[in-house]
Order: C-alpha cells, then sequence, then structure tokens
C-alpha cells in the first residue's frame, strides 16, 4: 500500500476508536447490570466510583476515547480530508456530550437523562466514527486504483 503514514495514523485512530467505543460500551453494561447505585445521596458518587474496578476501567477507557478522538481530528486537519475531519468534529463532540453524561450520573444522583445522554453520545460517536473509517478507507481505495491506472 502507498499510503501517506498520516493517512494510515489516522485510518488506525478511528479504528482504535470503534474498538475503544466498544470496550467503554461493554464495561458500561457491566456497571449497569452489576453495580447497585445507592439511594440514599448522603453517599459521594465520586468515592464509590473511586472503589469500583468495573466503573473506573470504564472511565479510563472513556478517557482513552477522548484522546484518541483528539489526535484523529488533529490528524485529519493535517490530512485535509473533509469526510473525516467532518467525522472526528462530530465524533468528539459526541463523545463529549457521553462523557459529560457519566459525569452528571456520578454527580447528580444517578438521573436516568444522564444515562440517556451517555447512550446518545455513545452511538453518535461510534457513527460519527464508523462513517469517517469508511471515508478514510474509500480514500485509500480510490488512490490504489489512481496508480495503478497510471502504471
Amino acid at each position: 500500500m502507498t499510503h501517506s503514514p498520516r493517512l494510515r495514523a489516522l485510518r488506525g485512530a478511528l479504528w482504535l476508536n470503534l474498538a475503544l467505543l466498544v470496550v467503554v460500551f461493554l464495561l458500561g453494561m457491566t456497571v449497569n447490570l452489576y453495580i447497585v447505585f445507592p439511594t440514599n445521596l448522603k453517599i459521594d458518587a465520586m468515592q464509590l466510583a473511586a472503589h469500583t474496578p468495573s466503573i473506573q476501567w470504564h472511565m479510563i477507557v472513556a478517557s482513552l476515547v477522548l484522546l484518541v478522538g483528539l489526535g484523529a481530528l488533529v490528524l485529519s486537519v493535517v490530512e485535509r480530508h473533509a469526510w473525516a475531519l467532518g467525522a472526528t468534529l462530530a465524533g468528539l463532540a459526541l463523545t463529549l456530550v457521553a462523557y459529560g453524561g457519566g459525569m452528571m450520573f456520578l454527580t447528580n444522583g444517578y438521573q436516568e437523562s444522564a444515562s440517556m445522554m451517555m447512550a446518545i453520545g455513545f452511538i453518535g460517536a461510534f457513527v460519527s466514527y464508523a462513517l469517517g473509517a469508511v471515508a478514510v478507507n474509500r480514500q485509500g481505495a480510490t488512490h490504489e486504483a489512481a496508480l495503478a491506472t497510471a502504471r
């Protein structure tokens, strides 16, 4: 393959974020199914999170999704790939929505609206990064075809 290193890095970042989003989803479902959140609001939610490994891992992987998404956004700007730029910008924004929903969930007493915010942000980010990956793969295939006909 004769893709530029930046295009390969962009493609890798998009696919990595999709994989990380699957992991964060599975960790979130584990938290949802197996962690009992106290109904007594006198118990500090962040303290609960600090002593619950599945919540900790969920937060760590969600932070990685943000970091990889930021890297993918920078790469799409440098690569000047319009579709990837739109997808990574939307993906990063929707990841922030999900991240904010998670923080609201922990700090405001486990509200269902915050859980819904996480779900909407997650599915939106997943679709955005998937569309970006398809667009980058398509550009790579078009580039390969152009090189083949030039030979």
